[in-house]
Formats: structure tokens, sequence, C-alpha cells
């Protein structure tokens, strides 16, 4: 196990899959949902909910479910499920407004979430920008205790000072983890909370 941080920069050791990232589109979808061994690398975005500034209910759960079935992805990045902000630019960009940013969180909690908890062949999981529910680490927490290919970690610009990731107190006493890194950055964590996070790691690392 590399480190657990608060700041930023890449650790060395651990090597990212070498995949190529897909956008997420109607046929990037599809190639999902086919289990297309090309599609090893996907990149999610808020953004994606959304068609002339209306936001598809059933979206996220249609992705979730795609993303939980695949055997052949390695690498996911979910950026920009987001609480309002008004100085958020990607949100004036996109002309986002902040009732449809609370459907998209409560998408993205609610109905992406129960299907990532399914998936067991991603081996980098990075999260930008997320909103999290208390209770949405126990959805995808058999994600994590059981998913025996993941290998890194990252969340980043997710305020966790009020959702604490318990989880990973859990993996450090996990038989099965085959994590090799873990990168928190920006989450708004305190020094307490890092020293909880890091303890369990460092008496492995030992």
């Amino acid at each position: 196990m590399e480190r657990v941080d608060e700041a930023p920069g890449v650790a060395t050791g651990y090597q990212e899959p070498d995949v190529d990232w897909h956008d997420l589109s109607e046929e990037t979808l599809r190639r999902i949902v086919n289990d297309d061994e090309e599609v090893a690398g996907l990149f999610v975005s808020g953004v994606d909910a959304f068609a002339d500034g209306q936001i598809d209910a059933q979206w996220a759960a249609a992705v979730g479910s795609a993303v939980g079935d695949i055997r052949r992805l390695r690498k996911l990045e979910i950026r920009h499920f987001s609480r309002w902000d008004e100085e958020d630019q990607w949100n004036i960009d996109w002309g986002i407004d902040d009732f449809a940013l609370n459907q998209l969180n409560d998408q993205l909690n609610f109905d992406f979430l129960p299907g990532l908890a399914r998936n067991r062949s991603i081996e980098h999981l990075a999260m930008v920008e997320c909103h999290f529910l208390p209770n949405s680490f126990e959805i995808i927490l058999p994600f994590f205790m059981h998913n025996h290919n993941l290998r890194c970690i990252e969340v980043h610009g997710c305020d966790l000072s009020e959702n604490f990731p318990s989880f990973l107190l859990d993996l450090s006493t996990c038989a099965t983890n085959q994590l090799e890194r873990v990168h928190l950055y920006d989450n708004n964590l305190g020094g307490i909370q890092v020293t909880r996070i890091t303890k369990p790691w460092l008496s492995i690392a030992n």
C-alpha cells in the first residue's frame, strides 16, 4: 500500500492500466451492455445526463446497470455530480440549475451507485467533484470489499467532512484486499480524519 494523503501529487510504484478512455455516449453504452472488450476505460460526467438542459430520469439507472454487468471495464472516472454552487462555472456554462443538480445527485446515489456496487472488474476508480449522501459509501461497499481486481481509489474535490469514508478502515482488515494506492485530495478532511484512515494502512505496511 503506497499512501493515503490529503495533498496533491502522484505516488510512484502504482501503474495505471494502459487503456483508452471512452466518453459516455449511446454508442459507448451499447458497447458496454455488449461487454465490448475495447471499452476498458470509461469517463462518466454528470453533464451526460442532460439533453437541452433537461435531465434524463432513466439515465443513471441504465448506466449503473451497464457498469455493474460489464466484465472488461478496468478504469472508471465519475465526475461532476456536485451540489449547486453559483460559482461553479460548468453549471453556468451548461445551463444547469439547482433543482436539476439535486435530481442529478439523487440519481448518482440511488440509481448509479447500486449498479457500480455489483462491478468486479474495475482496477482504478476515480470520483471527482461528487456529492455523496451519508449512506453513499454503504451502498457501494460491496464493490470495495468484494472486487479483488481493485488496485487504486482516487477521491478528489468531494466534501467528505460529514461523510467519512469508513470503508477504508474496513478495507484495511479485508484479507482479499489488493489495494495499492488510495489518493485523497481536496476533500475537506481534517487531520484527525486523515489519521484515522492512514493508521491502519501504516500498520499493514510495517
